[in-house]
Protein backbone atom coordinates (compact mmCIF):
# COMPACT_ATOMS: atom_id res chain seq x y z
CA UNK A 1 0.00 0.00 0.00
CA UNK A 2 2.72 2.43 0.80
CA UNK A 3 4.72 1.92 -2.23
CA UNK A 4 1.69 2.54 -4.43
CA UNK A 5 1.08 5.72 -2.84
CA UNK A 6 4.41 6.55 -3.48
CA UNK A 7 4.26 5.82 -7.18
CA UNK A 8 1.07 7.96 -7.32
CA UNK A 9 2.81 10.55 -5.88
CA UNK A 10 5.46 10.33 -7.85
CA UNK A 11 3.60 11.00 -10.95
CA UNK A 12 1.66 13.85 -9.27
CA UNK A 13 4.72 15.49 -8.74
CA UNK A 14 6.18 15.03 -11.82
CA UNK A 15 3.26 16.69 -13.45
CA UNK A 16 3.37 19.61 -11.07
CA UNK A 17 7.14 19.97 -11.91
CA UNK A 18 6.60 20.30 -15.46
CA UNK A 19 3.59 23.17 -14.62
CA UNK A 20 4.04 26.72 -14.17
CA UNK A 21 2.80 26.61 -10.10
CA UNK A 22 3.57 28.86 -7.33
CA UNK A 23 6.48 27.21 -4.90
CA UNK A 24 4.15 27.75 -1.80
CA UNK A 25 1.60 25.61 -3.88
CA UNK A 26 4.47 22.55 -4.15
CA UNK A 27 6.18 22.80 -0.66
CA UNK A 28 2.08 22.31 0.73
CA UNK A 29 1.71 19.49 -1.41
CA UNK A 30 5.34 18.20 -0.62
CA UNK A 31 4.56 18.68 3.22
CA UNK A 32 0.94 16.69 2.73
CA UNK A 33 3.40 14.07 0.98
CA UNK A 34 5.58 13.72 4.11
CA UNK A 35 3.08 13.34 6.94
CA UNK A 36 1.07 10.99 4.44
CA UNK A 37 4.17 8.76 4.13
CA UNK A 38 4.40 8.87 8.01
CA UNK A 39 1.04 7.88 8.68
CA UNK A 40 0.97 5.38 6.41
CA UNK A 41 4.19 3.79 7.66
CA UNK A 42 2.88 4.01 11.13
CA UNK A 43 -0.13 1.84 10.29
CA UNK A 44 1.89 -0.68 8.08
CA UNK A 45 4.49 -0.99 11.05
CA UNK A 46 1.82 -1.37 13.71
CA UNK A 47 -0.17 -3.57 11.53
CA UNK A 48 2.60 -6.20 11.01
CA UNK A 49 3.35 -6.35 14.32
CA UNK A 50 0.10 -7.33 15.07
CA UNK A 51 0.26 -9.87 12.21
CA UNK A 52 3.41 -11.57 13.83
CA UNK A 53 1.28 -11.21 16.96
CA UNK A 54 -1.84 -12.96 15.66
CA UNK A 55 0.69 -15.77 14.16
CA UNK A 56 2.94 -16.59 17.09
CA UNK A 57 -0.47 -17.26 19.00
CA UNK A 58 -3.18 -18.17 16.33
CA UNK A 59 -1.26 -20.31 13.94
CA UNK A 60 -2.45 -19.97 10.33
CA UNK A 61 -5.70 -23.05 10.23
CA UNK A 62 -4.67 -25.79 7.97
CA UNK A 63 -8.19 -26.49 6.76
CA UNK A 64 -6.99 -29.99 6.05
CA UNK A 65 -10.77 -31.85 6.90
CA UNK A 66 -12.40 -28.58 5.28
CA UNK A 67 -11.22 -29.41 1.96
CA UNK A 68 -11.96 -33.20 2.14
CA UNK A 69 -15.13 -32.66 2.99
CA UNK A 70 -15.93 -30.25 0.04
CA UNK A 71 -14.62 -32.02 -2.19
CA UNK A 72 -16.79 -35.12 -0.58
CA UNK A 73 -19.68 -32.79 -1.05
CA UNK A 74 -19.04 -31.44 -4.10
CA UNK A 75 -19.61 -28.01 -2.94
CA UNK A 76 -16.94 -24.92 -4.52
CA UNK A 77 -14.53 -22.99 -3.09
CA UNK A 78 -16.92 -20.04 -2.96
CA UNK A 79 -19.38 -21.51 -0.82
CA UNK A 80 -17.39 -23.25 1.39
CA UNK A 81 -15.37 -20.35 2.47
CA UNK A 82 -19.14 -18.03 2.72
CA UNK A 83 -20.28 -21.12 5.30
CA UNK A 84 -17.19 -21.58 6.98
CA UNK A 85 -16.45 -17.68 7.74
CA UNK A 86 -20.41 -17.46 8.73
CA UNK A 87 -20.04 -20.29 11.24
CA UNK A 88 -16.86 -18.59 12.78
CA UNK A 89 -18.63 -15.39 12.98
CA UNK A 90 -21.66 -16.77 14.15
CA UNK A 91 -19.29 -18.59 17.18
CA UNK A 92 -18.04 -15.06 17.80
CA UNK A 93 -14.48 -16.65 16.58
CA UNK A 94 -13.82 -14.07 13.68
CA UNK A 95 -15.23 -10.32 14.17
CA UNK A 96 -14.34 -6.56 12.85
CA UNK A 97 -11.78 -6.07 15.31
CA UNK A 98 -10.05 -10.00 14.23
CA UNK A 99 -9.90 -10.85 10.52
CA UNK A 100 -7.63 -12.28 10.90
CA UNK A 101 -8.64 -16.49 10.39
CA UNK A 102 -11.45 -14.68 7.60
CA UNK A 103 -11.36 -18.12 5.37
CA UNK A 104 -11.79 -16.72 1.55
CA UNK A 105 -11.80 -19.12 -2.09
CA UNK A 106 -8.29 -18.64 -2.33
CA UNK A 107 -7.62 -20.35 1.18
CA UNK A 108 -10.23 -23.39 0.58
CA UNK A 109 -8.80 -23.63 -2.89
CA UNK A 110 -4.85 -23.55 -1.45
CA UNK A 111 -6.42 -26.47 1.17
CA UNK A 112 -7.61 -28.50 -1.56
CA UNK A 113 -4.55 -28.58 -3.90
CA UNK A 114 -2.18 -29.25 -0.94
CA UNK A 115 -4.54 -32.11 0.40
CA UNK A 116 -5.03 -34.09 -2.62
CA UNK A 117 -1.27 -33.89 -3.11
CA UNK A 118 -0.48 -35.15 0.24
CA UNK A 119 -2.86 -38.16 -0.36
CA UNK A 120 -1.28 -38.57 -3.62
CA UNK A 121 2.15 -39.21 -2.34
CA UNK A 122 0.98 -41.25 0.17
CA UNK A 123 -0.76 -44.21 -2.16
CA UNK A 124 -3.88 -46.53 -0.93
CA UNK A 125 -2.34 -49.90 -1.68
CA UNK A 126 -2.15 -52.31 1.17
CA UNK A 127 0.64 -54.41 1.37
CA UNK A 128 1.24 -56.97 0.16
CA UNK A 129 -1.00 -56.64 -2.86
CA UNK A 130 -3.10 -59.90 -3.39
CA UNK A 131 -5.61 -59.22 -5.71
CA UNK A 132 -6.75 -56.39 -8.85
CA UNK A 133 -10.81 -55.83 -9.33
CA UNK A 134 -11.44 -53.76 -12.46
CA UNK A 135 -13.94 -52.50 -14.37
CA UNK A 136 -13.91 -49.67 -17.26
CA UNK A 137 -16.88 -46.79 -18.80
CA UNK A 138 -16.34 -44.35 -21.55
CA UNK A 139 -17.35 -40.85 -19.35
CA UNK A 140 -17.50 -37.51 -20.59
CA UNK A 141 -14.52 -36.04 -19.39
CA UNK A 142 -13.04 -32.54 -19.55
CA UNK A 143 -9.80 -31.65 -21.48
CA UNK A 144 -8.09 -28.83 -23.04
CA UNK A 145 -7.33 -28.21 -26.88
CA UNK A 146 -4.36 -26.99 -28.37
CA UNK A 147 -5.20 -23.32 -27.74
CA UNK A 148 -6.52 -24.25 -23.87
CA UNK A 149 -10.09 -24.13 -24.48
CA UNK A 150 -12.58 -26.28 -22.54
CA UNK A 151 -13.97 -29.30 -23.95
CA UNK A 152 -16.34 -32.09 -23.57
CA UNK A 153 -14.86 -35.56 -25.09
CA UNK A 154 -15.53 -39.49 -24.64
CA UNK A 155 -12.58 -40.91 -22.88
CA UNK A 156 -12.04 -44.64 -21.74
CA UNK A 157 -11.53 -45.12 -17.84
CA UNK A 158 -10.05 -48.14 -16.30
CA UNK A 159 -11.23 -47.90 -12.42
CA UNK A 160 -8.59 -50.57 -10.23
CA UNK A 161 -9.36 -51.62 -6.40
CA UNK A 162 -7.74 -54.26 -4.35
CA UNK A 163 -9.82 -56.26 -2.14
CA UNK A 164 -10.22 -57.15 1.14
CA UNK A 165 -11.29 -53.68 1.91
CA UNK A 166 -11.99 -52.42 -1.32
CA UNK A 167 -9.03 -50.17 -1.56
CA UNK A 168 -8.87 -48.03 -4.23
CA UNK A 169 -5.73 -48.31 -6.16
CA UNK A 170 -6.12 -45.72 -9.10
CA UNK A 171 -7.77 -45.43 -12.18
CA UNK A 172 -6.27 -45.57 -15.97
CA UNK A 173 -6.84 -44.65 -20.00
CA UNK A 174 -5.55 -46.53 -22.06
CA UNK A 175 -5.78 -45.84 -25.92
CA UNK A 176 -8.71 -48.36 -26.47
CA UNK A 177 -11.32 -50.78 -25.18
CA UNK A 178 -9.24 -53.84 -26.56
CA UNK A 179 -8.35 -56.61 -23.82
CA UNK A 180 -4.62 -56.66 -25.05
CA UNK A 181 -4.34 -52.22 -24.45
CA UNK A 182 -6.54 -53.04 -21.19
CA UNK A 183 -3.96 -55.42 -19.86
CA UNK A 184 -0.85 -53.79 -21.15
CA UNK A 185 -2.28 -50.84 -19.58
CA UNK A 186 -2.90 -52.14 -15.83
CA UNK A 187 0.42 -53.88 -15.69
CA UNK A 188 2.12 -50.88 -16.69
CA UNK A 189 0.49 -48.45 -14.57
CA UNK A 190 1.49 -51.31 -11.38
CA UNK A 191 5.03 -51.15 -12.74
CA UNK A 192 5.18 -47.38 -13.20
CA UNK A 193 3.96 -47.06 -9.03
CA UNK A 194 6.50 -50.19 -7.88
CA UNK A 195 4.11 -52.26 -6.76
CA UNK A 196 4.66 -55.74 -6.00
CA UNK A 197 2.53 -58.10 -7.97
CA UNK A 198 4.24 -61.50 -7.06
CA UNK A 199 1.62 -61.86 -4.35
CA UNK A 200 -1.72 -61.49 -6.97
CA UNK A 201 -3.68 -64.42 -6.45
CA UNK A 202 -7.15 -62.93 -7.92
CA UNK A 203 -8.23 -60.65 -10.43
CA UNK A 204 -11.96 -59.89 -10.12
CA UNK A 205 -14.19 -58.14 -13.16
CA UNK A 206 -17.40 -58.51 -14.83
CA UNK A 207 -18.51 -61.32 -17.17
CA UNK A 208 -17.80 -59.19 -20.66
CA UNK A 209 -15.70 -61.28 -22.92
CA UNK A 210 -13.24 -58.45 -23.09
CA UNK A 211 -12.36 -59.43 -19.89
CA UNK A 212 -12.95 -63.21 -19.56
CA UNK A 213 -11.87 -64.34 -23.01
CA UNK A 214 -10.53 -68.19 -22.80
CA UNK A 215 -6.95 -66.86 -25.00
CA UNK A 216 -7.15 -62.70 -25.07
CA UNK A 217 -9.27 -61.68 -22.34
CA UNK A 218 -7.64 -59.49 -20.08
CA UNK A 219 -7.16 -61.90 -17.00
CA UNK A 220 -5.71 -64.30 -19.49
CA UNK A 221 -3.36 -61.70 -20.57
CA UNK A 222 -2.53 -60.48 -17.21
CA UNK A 223 -1.74 -64.56 -16.40
CA UNK A 224 0.47 -64.85 -18.56
CA UNK A 225 2.34 -61.38 -18.07
CA UNK A 226 2.42 -62.90 -14.52
CA UNK A 227 3.40 -66.34 -15.41
CA UNK A 228 1.21 -68.34 -13.46
CA UNK A 229 -2.48 -68.66 -12.53
CA UNK A 230 -5.05 -66.41 -10.28
CA UNK A 231 -8.59 -67.15 -9.25
CA UNK A 232 -11.12 -65.73 -11.43
CA UNK A 233 -13.39 -63.54 -9.55
CA UNK A 234 -16.20 -62.80 -12.06
CA UNK A 235 -19.28 -60.58 -10.68
CA UNK A 236 -22.26 -62.83 -9.03
CA UNK A 237 -24.15 -59.59 -9.31
CA UNK A 238 -23.91 -59.05 -13.15
CA UNK A 239 -24.43 -62.88 -13.68
CA UNK A 240 -27.47 -63.12 -11.59
CA UNK A 241 -29.05 -60.17 -13.78
CA UNK A 242 -28.08 -61.43 -16.82
CA UNK A 243 -30.83 -64.59 -16.94
CA UNK A 244 -33.18 -61.73 -16.35
CA UNK A 245 -32.09 -59.48 -18.82
CA UNK A 246 -32.57 -62.55 -21.61
CA UNK A 247 -35.92 -63.38 -20.23
CA UNK A 248 -37.18 -59.86 -20.87
CA UNK A 249 -36.07 -60.36 -24.40
CA UNK A 250 -37.33 -63.02 -24.89
CA UNK A 251 -40.79 -62.25 -23.54
CA UNK A 252 -41.33 -58.75 -24.37
CA UNK A 253 -38.58 -57.97 -26.73
CA UNK A 254 -35.15 -56.62 -26.62
CA UNK A 255 -34.41 -53.07 -26.00
CA UNK A 256 -34.07 -50.29 -28.87
CA UNK A 257 -31.56 -47.91 -26.66
CA UNK A 258 -30.36 -47.32 -23.40
CA UNK A 259 -33.38 -46.72 -21.50
CA UNK A 260 -36.79 -47.85 -23.74
CA UNK A 261 -37.96 -50.76 -24.64
CA UNK A 262 -39.83 -52.32 -27.83
CA UNK A 263 -42.63 -55.01 -26.23
CA UNK A 264 -45.88 -54.12 -24.71
CA UNK A 265 -44.30 -54.23 -20.67
CA UNK A 266 -41.27 -52.40 -21.46
CA UNK A 267 -43.03 -49.23 -22.61
CA UNK A 268 -45.69 -49.26 -19.31
CA UNK A 269 -42.43 -48.94 -17.36
CA UNK A 270 -41.57 -45.74 -18.03
CA UNK A 271 -44.18 -43.85 -15.79
CA UNK A 272 -45.79 -47.11 -14.31
CA UNK A 273 -45.41 -45.11 -10.66
CA UNK A 274 -48.16 -42.95 -11.55
CA UNK A 275 -50.36 -45.80 -11.50
CA UNK A 276 -53.21 -46.45 -8.36
CA UNK A 277 -52.05 -49.36 -6.66
CA UNK A 278 -54.62 -52.30 -6.44
CA UNK A 279 -55.76 -55.83 -5.13
CA UNK A 280 -53.40 -57.95 -6.65
CA UNK A 281 -52.37 -61.38 -6.05
CA UNK A 282 -49.96 -61.90 -3.68
CA UNK A 283 -46.68 -64.49 -4.62
CA UNK A 284 -45.46 -66.14 -1.92
CA UNK A 285 -41.51 -65.89 -2.02
CA UNK A 286 -38.89 -66.76 1.28
CA UNK A 287 -37.85 -64.51 3.68
CA UNK A 288 -35.07 -62.24 3.36
CA UNK A 289 -32.71 -60.96 6.23
CA UNK A 290 -30.82 -57.59 5.63
CA UNK A 291 -29.14 -54.90 7.48
CA UNK A 292 -30.64 -52.07 5.48
CA UNK A 293 -27.56 -49.96 6.46
CA UNK A 294 -25.54 -51.47 3.53
CA UNK A 295 -28.41 -50.71 0.87
CA UNK A 296 -29.05 -47.80 -1.39
CA UNK A 297 -32.18 -46.07 -2.43
CA UNK A 298 -32.82 -48.20 -4.76
CA UNK A 299 -31.89 -51.55 -3.17
CA UNK A 300 -34.24 -50.57 -0.10
CA UNK A 301 -37.19 -49.82 -3.06
CA UNK A 302 -36.29 -53.51 -4.49
CA UNK A 303 -36.47 -55.03 -0.30
CA UNK A 304 -39.50 -53.33 -0.20
CA UNK A 305 -41.62 -54.00 -2.88
CA UNK A 306 -40.60 -57.47 -2.73
CA UNK A 307 -41.93 -57.77 0.74
CA UNK A 308 -45.36 -55.49 -0.45
CA UNK A 309 -45.83 -57.96 -3.29
CA UNK A 310 -44.94 -60.96 -0.91
CA UNK A 311 -47.41 -59.69 1.30
CA UNK A 312 -50.33 -58.93 -0.94
CA UNK A 313 -49.96 -55.04 0.97
CA UNK A 314 -48.41 -52.16 -0.53
CA UNK A 315 -48.00 -49.34 1.87
CA UNK A 316 -48.87 -46.11 1.09
CA UNK A 317 -45.33 -44.39 1.43
CA UNK A 318 -44.11 -47.13 -0.99
CA UNK A 319 -46.69 -46.22 -3.72
CA UNK A 320 -45.45 -42.93 -3.84
CA UNK A 321 -41.67 -43.54 -3.90
CA UNK A 322 -39.99 -43.60 -7.17
CA UNK A 323 -38.47 -47.37 -8.53
CA UNK A 324 -35.07 -45.54 -10.00
CA UNK A 325 -34.58 -44.66 -12.98
CA UNK A 326 -34.59 -47.07 -16.33
CA UNK A 327 -30.94 -47.91 -17.31
CA UNK A 328 -30.27 -50.46 -19.33
CA UNK A 329 -26.98 -51.45 -17.94
CA UNK A 330 -28.51 -51.69 -14.17
CA UNK A 331 -31.28 -54.24 -14.38
CA UNK A 332 -32.38 -53.11 -10.72
CA UNK A 333 -34.48 -50.77 -11.44
CA UNK A 334 -35.89 -52.69 -14.21
CA UNK A 335 -36.90 -55.38 -11.64
CA UNK A 336 -38.34 -52.80 -9.09
CA UNK A 337 -40.52 -51.26 -12.24
CA UNK A 338 -42.24 -54.46 -13.09
CA UNK A 339 -43.13 -55.41 -9.57
CA UNK A 340 -44.78 -52.17 -8.97
CA UNK A 341 -46.54 -52.45 -13.11
CA UNK A 342 -47.67 -55.76 -11.32
CA UNK A 343 -49.48 -53.88 -8.30
CA UNK A 344 -51.26 -51.33 -10.10
CA UNK A 345 -52.14 -53.90 -13.63
CA UNK A 346 -55.87 -55.14 -13.03
CA UNK A 347 -55.12 -57.89 -15.00
CA UNK A 348 -51.49 -58.67 -15.87
CA UNK A 349 -50.92 -60.88 -18.56
CA UNK A 350 -49.24 -64.54 -18.72
CA UNK A 351 -45.93 -62.50 -19.69
CA UNK A 352 -46.17 -60.42 -17.12
CA UNK A 353 -46.74 -62.76 -14.29
CA UNK A 354 -43.59 -65.16 -15.59
CA UNK A 355 -41.71 -62.48 -15.24
CA UNK A 356 -42.47 -61.10 -11.57
CA UNK A 357 -42.54 -64.60 -10.32
CA UNK A 358 -39.20 -65.11 -12.03
CA UNK A 359 -37.95 -61.73 -9.90
CA UNK A 360 -39.64 -62.80 -6.90
CA UNK A 361 -38.12 -66.27 -6.79
CA UNK A 362 -35.23 -66.53 -8.46
CA UNK A 363 -33.77 -62.37 -8.83
CA UNK A 364 -34.73 -60.88 -6.07
CA UNK A 365 -33.53 -63.82 -3.57
CA UNK A 366 -30.18 -64.27 -5.40
CA UNK A 367 -29.11 -61.00 -5.26
CA UNK A 368 -29.65 -60.99 -1.80
CA UNK A 369 -27.55 -63.34 -1.18
CA UNK A 370 -24.62 -62.36 -2.76
CA UNK A 371 -24.73 -58.73 -0.99
CA UNK A 372 -25.56 -60.40 2.36
CA UNK A 373 -22.68 -63.05 1.79
CA UNK A 374 -19.99 -61.65 -0.48
CA UNK A 375 -16.87 -63.66 0.21
CA UNK A 376 -15.86 -65.85 -2.59
CA UNK A 377 -15.74 -69.09 -1.08
CA UNK A 378 -19.61 -68.74 -1.02
CA UNK A 379 -19.53 -68.02 -4.79
CA UNK A 380 -20.33 -71.87 -6.19
CA UNK A 381 -23.19 -71.78 -3.59
CA UNK A 382 -24.78 -69.02 -5.17
CA UNK A 383 -24.10 -70.11 -8.19
CA UNK A 384 -26.01 -73.21 -7.50
CA UNK A 385 -29.12 -71.36 -5.82
CA UNK A 386 -29.76 -69.93 -9.70
CA UNK A 387 -29.89 -73.17 -11.05
CA UNK A 388 -31.85 -74.47 -8.53
CA UNK A 389 -34.43 -71.56 -8.32
CA UNK A 390 -34.99 -71.48 -12.18
CA UNK A 391 -36.03 -74.65 -12.88
CA UNK A 392 -39.73 -73.24 -12.39
CA UNK A 393 -39.90 -71.55 -15.68
CA UNK A 394 -41.54 -73.30 -18.68
CA UNK A 395 -39.43 -75.39 -20.60
CA UNK A 396 -38.69 -72.57 -23.35
CA UNK A 397 -37.61 -70.05 -20.84
CA UNK A 398 -36.06 -72.54 -18.77
CA UNK A 399 -33.92 -73.33 -21.89
CA UNK A 400 -33.08 -69.72 -22.56
CA UNK A 401 -31.96 -68.81 -18.95
CA UNK A 402 -30.03 -72.16 -18.49
CA UNK A 403 -27.93 -71.16 -21.70
CA UNK A 404 -27.04 -67.64 -20.06
CA UNK A 405 -26.29 -69.57 -16.87
CA UNK A 406 -23.75 -71.86 -18.19
CA UNK A 407 -22.17 -68.79 -19.85
CA UNK A 408 -21.42 -66.90 -17.07
CA UNK A 409 -20.48 -70.18 -14.81
CA UNK A 410 -16.83 -69.18 -13.55
CA UNK A 411 -17.75 -69.83 -9.99
CA UNK A 412 -18.96 -73.56 -11.23
CA UNK A 413 -14.82 -74.09 -12.05
CA UNK A 414 -12.91 -76.62 -10.57
CA UNK A 415 -10.98 -73.86 -8.57
CA UNK A 416 -13.82 -72.08 -7.20
CA UNK A 417 -15.89 -74.85 -6.58
CA UNK A 418 -13.23 -76.83 -4.52
CA UNK A 419 -11.97 -73.63 -3.13
CA UNK A 420 -16.43 -73.36 -1.42
CA UNK A 421 -15.52 -77.22 -0.52
CA UNK A 422 -12.76 -76.20 1.53
CA UNK A 423 -15.32 -74.32 3.73
CA UNK A 424 -17.85 -75.79 4.24
CA UNK A 425 -19.44 -76.41 7.55
CA UNK A 426 -20.22 -80.02 6.40
CA UNK A 427 -17.16 -81.92 7.35
CA UNK A 428 -16.90 -84.63 5.04
CA UNK A 429 -17.37 -81.90 2.03
CA UNK A 430 -14.51 -80.09 3.24
CA UNK A 431 -12.49 -83.49 3.51
CA UNK A 432 -13.55 -84.39 -0.04
CA UNK A 433 -12.18 -80.86 -1.37
CA UNK A 434 -8.96 -81.41 -0.04
CA UNK A 435 -8.59 -84.59 -1.72
CA UNK A 436 -9.04 -83.25 -4.71
CA UNK A 437 -6.48 -80.22 -3.98
CA UNK A 438 -4.16 -82.92 -3.26
CA UNK A 439 -4.80 -85.08 -6.29
CA UNK A 440 -5.01 -81.69 -8.53
CA UNK A 441 -1.05 -81.47 -7.00
CA UNK A 442 0.04 -85.02 -7.98
CA UNK A 443 -1.46 -84.52 -11.86
CA UNK A 444 -0.18 -80.87 -12.07
CA UNK A 445 0.08 -79.19 -14.88
CA UNK A 446 3.26 -78.17 -16.46
CA UNK A 447 2.04 -75.15 -18.67
CA UNK A 448 -0.33 -72.48 -17.79
CA UNK A 449 -3.65 -73.30 -17.70
CA UNK A 450 -6.77 -71.96 -19.91
CA UNK A 451 -10.06 -71.36 -17.58
CA UNK A 452 -12.52 -73.25 -19.43
CA UNK A 453 -16.09 -72.92 -17.88
CA UNK A 454 -17.50 -76.94 -17.38
CA UNK A 455 -20.45 -78.19 -18.21
CA UNK A 456 -23.28 -77.78 -15.84
CA UNK A 457 -25.31 -80.29 -14.63
CA UNK A 458 -28.86 -78.43 -14.15
CA UNK A 459 -30.46 -81.01 -11.75
CA UNK A 460 -27.92 -81.42 -9.67
CA UNK A 461 -29.15 -81.11 -5.88
CA UNK A 462 -25.58 -80.40 -4.22
CA UNK A 463 -23.36 -77.28 -5.10
CA UNK A 464 -20.81 -79.84 -5.58
CA UNK A 465 -22.06 -82.55 -7.77
CA UNK A 466 -22.79 -79.09 -10.19
CA UNK A 467 -20.02 -80.32 -12.60
CA UNK A 468 -18.98 -83.93 -13.79
CA UNK A 469 -15.60 -84.47 -12.24
CA UNK A 470 -14.73 -87.54 -13.87
CA UNK A 471 -14.44 -86.01 -16.73
CA UNK A 472 -12.98 -82.16 -15.50
CA UNK A 473 -9.49 -81.33 -15.59
CA UNK A 474 -8.93 -80.41 -11.88
CA UNK A 475 -7.05 -77.08 -11.12
CA UNK A 476 -5.72 -76.16 -7.61
CA UNK A 477 -6.96 -73.01 -5.85
CA UNK A 478 -4.54 -69.68 -5.53
CA UNK A 479 -5.53 -69.15 -2.48
CA UNK A 480 -4.36 -72.87 -1.08
CA UNK A 481 -0.87 -73.22 -3.13
CA UNK A 482 1.41 -72.38 -0.53
CA UNK A 483 0.05 -74.83 1.52
CA UNK A 484 2.56 -78.00 2.34
CA UNK A 485 1.10 -81.04 1.28
CA UNK A 486 1.51 -82.50 4.46
CA UNK A 487 -0.43 -80.35 6.16
CA UNK A 488 -3.22 -80.69 3.77
CA UNK A 489 -3.02 -84.65 4.25
CA UNK A 490 -3.25 -83.56 8.15
CA UNK A 491 -6.39 -81.39 7.72
CA UNK A 492 -7.96 -84.78 5.35
CA UNK A 493 -7.42 -86.84 8.09
CA UNK A 494 -8.84 -84.36 10.65
CA UNK A 495 -5.33 -84.03 12.84
CA UNK A 496 -4.74 -80.07 11.33
CA UNK A 497 -7.60 -77.22 10.74
CA UNK A 498 -7.52 -75.36 7.43
CA UNK A 499 -5.86 -72.19 8.12
CA UNK A 500 -7.35 -68.84 7.48
CA UNK A 501 -7.27 -67.70 3.88
CA UNK A 502 -7.57 -64.12 2.31
CA UNK A 503 -11.17 -63.67 1.83
CA UNK A 504 -11.94 -61.84 -1.69
CA UNK A 505 -15.11 -60.63 -3.05
CA UNK A 506 -17.61 -62.30 -4.93
CA UNK A 507 -18.92 -59.29 -6.71
CA UNK A 508 -17.58 -56.08 -8.14
CA UNK A 509 -19.83 -53.26 -6.55
CA UNK A 510 -16.94 -51.78 -4.76
CA UNK A 511 -15.46 -51.12 -8.59
CA UNK A 512 -18.83 -50.04 -9.10
CA UNK A 513 -18.69 -46.60 -6.88
CA UNK A 514 -15.42 -45.99 -7.73
CA UNK A 515 -16.10 -46.13 -11.64
CA UNK A 516 -18.97 -43.50 -10.47
CA UNK A 517 -16.17 -41.39 -8.85
CA UNK A 518 -14.30 -41.05 -11.52
CA UNK A 519 -17.15 -39.97 -13.76
CA UNK A 520 -17.90 -37.47 -11.56
CA UNK A 521 -14.68 -36.34 -11.55
CA UNK A 522 -13.79 -36.59 -15.16
CA UNK A 523 -16.42 -33.87 -15.88
CA UNK A 524 -14.91 -31.57 -12.91
CA UNK A 525 -11.59 -31.19 -13.26
CA UNK A 526 -8.81 -31.69 -16.01
CA UNK A 527 -6.24 -34.23 -16.40
CA UNK A 528 -5.21 -37.88 -14.88
CA UNK A 529 -3.68 -36.28 -11.56
CA UNK A 530 -6.61 -33.69 -10.93
CA UNK A 531 -9.04 -36.58 -11.23
CA UNK A 532 -7.13 -38.52 -8.73
CA UNK A 533 -6.51 -35.91 -6.18
CA UNK A 534 -9.91 -35.22 -6.21
CA UNK A 535 -10.99 -38.78 -6.23
CA UNK A 536 -8.98 -39.58 -3.19
CA UNK A 537 -10.24 -36.94 -1.46
CA UNK A 538 -13.28 -37.88 -1.50
CA UNK A 539 -12.50 -41.54 -0.12
CA UNK A 540 -11.17 -40.06 3.03
CA UNK A 541 -13.97 -37.49 3.31
CA UNK A 542 -16.26 -40.83 3.16
CA UNK A 543 -13.85 -42.26 5.76
CA UNK A 544 -13.63 -39.02 8.24
CA UNK A 545 -17.52 -38.71 7.92
CA UNK A 546 -19.53 -41.52 6.20
CA UNK A 547 -22.59 -39.95 7.29
CA UNK A 548 -23.86 -36.98 9.16
CA UNK A 549 -27.71 -37.00 9.56
CA UNK A 550 -27.83 -36.43 13.51
CA UNK A 551 -25.02 -35.10 16.05
CA UNK A 552 -24.38 -38.90 17.34
CA UNK A 553 -22.89 -39.37 13.31
CA UNK A 554 -20.17 -36.61 13.35
CA UNK A 555 -16.67 -38.00 14.53
CA UNK A 556 -14.49 -35.96 15.59
CA UNK A 557 -10.96 -36.08 14.27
Amino acid sequence: MLKAYHDKYANILKTLSSTSIKKETFNKKLDEFKQKSHELFDISACNTKRRIERAETNPALELKSLAILSDKTGVSDRAAATIATVVLQEANVVGEKDESIIIDRHKIRRARKRVRQELQENLLIEEPLESIYFDGRKDLTKVTDGLGHLQLVREEHISLIQEPGAHYIGHLTPDSGTSKCIASTIIDFLSSKEVDTSKVVAIGCDGTPVNTGLKGGVIRLIEEKLGRPVHWFVCLLHANELPLRHLIHAIDGKTTGPTTFTGKIGKQLADCEKNEVIDFEPIQSENIVVDQDILSTDQKYLLMIYLAVSSGICPQNLAKMKPGKIHHARWLTTANRILRLYISTVAPSESLKILVQYIMKVYIPVWFKVKCNPSADQGAKHLHQLILKSQFLPEKYRTIVNKVIQNNSYFAHSENLLLAMIHDSNAVIRKLGICKIIKARTEGQTSLRQFKLPKLLFDAQEYHFMINWQTTQLAEPSLTKHLSTDLLTDIQRGSADLPPLTSFCNHTQAVERCIKMVTDASSTVVGMEARDGLIRSKLEGRKKLPRFETKRDYLFS
